[in-house]
């Protein structure tokens, strides 16, 4: 939890943060204490002169004031591993007993921090290992004690361009076996966000012109060949940008609305190209809308930071009247694609793929989800149902993981296993799960479909308590973590009765996206529910019956619930809704709680619908 203070000069703000720490500790609970404080001479405010809590400034630079004594490095290992760590957690000061899931790291971070120590630093380590020895004392005597020579990545190779190219393991899957076709629009990923300030809409034009340029994905078309689809990357490209007057508009929210069901009904077409436009839509001289519709075959999640983070760089520098000064890309997409199908063919994922062809030949029947034992009285919902935690419960869903060696999203997802469990009795459960799949440094810096699918198995044989399904979450996640190099997709299909049994989703979006500025512009998400993505009224989930999405803004978690309308029975999804903040405050007061009870609890609770925020948006907790 972070607390942002004004005003207060800068040179006291390492001393200020404790007295203010100790301050708060004589009216609030323990949990409720920021860990870190950001001095500001003025905070910003919205036009209703109220504090912009989404332009306040990440709280990074000063060390968290955590319980723990700073200690420097002593030697160069741990030297170099507090200085790594630093880089990612946004901390000029790691001590050598910080633990790292307590300074701000999650299972992303941990995927890139372990990536970098291994191809930066040349260490023998795993994703494991950073989980079982999160300080840099513990992990750099455990490397010592391994004695394990360095090791690293072989650079990826580039591949020639001038012909066709294959496409990634994560394009094949999603033309090839998704259950709708590639050029149906359910694969047009959609993003809006308002403008505000004075935009230079010409330095914005050539700053998309740039990012173009720069990523040979955003201008790569998927064309059919004999032998199936490749991707023909084009020398030059463009990023349409159509515009809308919205000006003088009493109301302009249906129009904007218009607008965005307009482009996530547009096609794209593959073959012909290009898979991305935008639509710039004016409402006033310092206010306009910014929506752009990206193929999901060229993007996922982590590609949108990557692309307002060089959309930003590039407009601030023709503002300022000269080009970007972006380094080059090591590789492109297409390189990345090419190694990775090298890697499979060759054998060096053999270990990884038989541990999930494994996994997969073992997975339990799929729950049944149906509303036939409930009250006709329940109320039916609707799939895209979104809700909002308080943020009193999530900080305490933050500390309940702190404390038990977890990470916020193995907390969720032990907690999603939990209300499935009180309501189906299925003790056992397949969940699929997506990661950014960019464990290699280069991929970072990249636009495109990397993503990875895997799954976990929650077993909550035995009514465990609460704290013990977590460890066993935790467990399940750090392994399937581990073997996340083998993309999943090549196994889809040989597995394809077995994969049908994943019909559980569930997601925590953190993938890391920069400060959005265009130079003196800010950019707002036009909903709360999923930040800057669009998403339809009425959206089913793509694969399976039941999908919860989650996603931490501005100290609070947002999520939305999915369900496949003519699978799922409608009462027990507004149940599970209704009763999943219920549950959450359960755990995080008694988190020894046997999972048996836990549901009876639910099961008898009675509790009453949540009155509707605007928006469909329910607040919980």
């Amino acid at each position: 939890m972070s607390a942002w203070v004004n005003p207060a000069a800068p040179r006291r703000a390492r001393k200020l943060q404790a007295e203010l720490r100790a301050a708060l500790s004589t009216t609030l609970p323990e949990y409720m204490i920021p860990s870190r404080f950001v001095f500001l001479d003025m905070l910003p405010l919205t036009p209703n002169d109220k504090v912009d809590r989404k332009a306040l400034p990440e709280p990074d630079l000063l060390r968290p004031d955590s319980q723990t004594t700073y200690e420097a490095p002593r030697n160069d290992l741990e030297r170099a591993l507090a200085e790594l760590w630093g880089q990612f957690l946004r901390v000029d000061q790691i001590g050598i007993h910080d633990d790292f899931f307590d300074a701000g790291g999650h299972s992303l971070l941990a995927t890139q921090v372990t990536s970098r120590m291994r191809a930066g630093l040349g260490l023998d380590v795993s994703l494991r290992d950073l989980f079982e020895y999160p300080t840099v004392a513990a992990l750099a005597d455990r490397l010592a004690d391994r004695g394990a020579p360095p090791t690293g990545f072989a650079p990826m190779p580039k591949v020639a361009r001038g012909g066709d190219l294959p496409l990634s393991f994560a394009q094949e899957w999603l033309c090839n076996d998704y259950p709708d076709a590639p050029d149906n629009p359910v694969h047009n990923v959609v993003t809006a966000a308002r403008l505000r300030g004075p935009l230079d809409e010409d330095a914005l034009l050539r700053a998309f012109a740039h990012v173009v340029r720069r990523h040979e994905s955003l201008r790569t078309r998927l064309v059919a060949r004999p032998a199936g689809l490749v991707q023909v990357i084009e020398t030059e490209g463009v990023w349409p940008v159509s515009r809308s007057r919205l000006e003088g508009l009493a109301e302009p929210l249906p129009a904007i609305r218009r607008i965005l069901d307009e482009e996530s009904r547009r096609p794209f077409h593959l073959a012909q190209g290009p898979l991305i436009r935008a639509r710039l839509a004016t409402l006033g001289e310092e206010e306009r809308i910014l929506v752009l519709s990206i193929h999901h075959a060229v993007t996922d999640n982590w590609s949108y930071g990557v692309l307002l983070r060089d959309l930003a760089i590039a407009y601030d520098a023709y503002v300022e009247g000269h080009d970007p000064a972006q380094p080059p890309l090591d590789i492109q997409f297409a390189d990345f694609a090419a190694w990775q199908r090298h890697e499979v063919e060759s054998g060096a994922l053999d270990g990884h793929l038989r541990y999930w062809r494994h996994l997969l030949g073992e997975l339990p029947a799929p729950p049944r989800l149906v509303d036939d034992h409930l009250s006709e009285e329940e109320p039916v919902a609707v799939s895209g149902n979104a809700f909002a935690l308080t943020p009193e419960l999530t900080v305490a869903l933050r500390v309940l993981a702190q404390r038990e060696g977890a990470t916020l999203f193995m907390t969720l997802l032990a907690a999603f296993g939990a209300l499935l469990t009180a309501y189906t009795g299925s003790r056992d459960l397949a969940v699929g799960f997506p990661t950014a799949g960019r464990d290699r440094p280069e991929a970072e810096e990249l636009i495109g479909f990397f993503a990875n699918s895997l799954v976990l198995r929650a077993d909550l044989s035995g009514d465990p308590t609460f704290r013990a399904l977590l460890a066993r979450v935790r467990e399940q996640t750090v392994e399937a973590y581990a073997h996340q190099e083998a993309p999943l997709q090549p196994l889809l299909r040989e597995f394809a009765a077995e994969h049908d049994r994943i019909r559980l989703g569930f997601n925590l979006l953190n993938a890391p996206l920069a400060t959005p500025v265009l130079g003196e512009v800010r950019l707002e998400p036009l909903s709360d529910d999923w930040g800057f993505v669009h998403v339809p009224q009425g959206v089913e989930p793509g694969t399976g019956d039941l999908s919860l999405i989650m996603l931490e803004d501005a100290g609070v978690l947002r999520g939305t619930w999915l369900h496949a309308v003519d699978r799922v029975g409608p009462r027990l999804v507004n149940r599970l809704v209704r009763q999943w903040s219920q549950l959450l405050r359960t755990v995080v007061a008694d988190p020894d709680i046997r999972i048996e009870e836990l549901g009876r609890r639910l099961r008898e609770s009675g509790t009453p619908p949540a009155r509707d925020l605007p928006g469909n948006q329910r607040k919980q907790g």
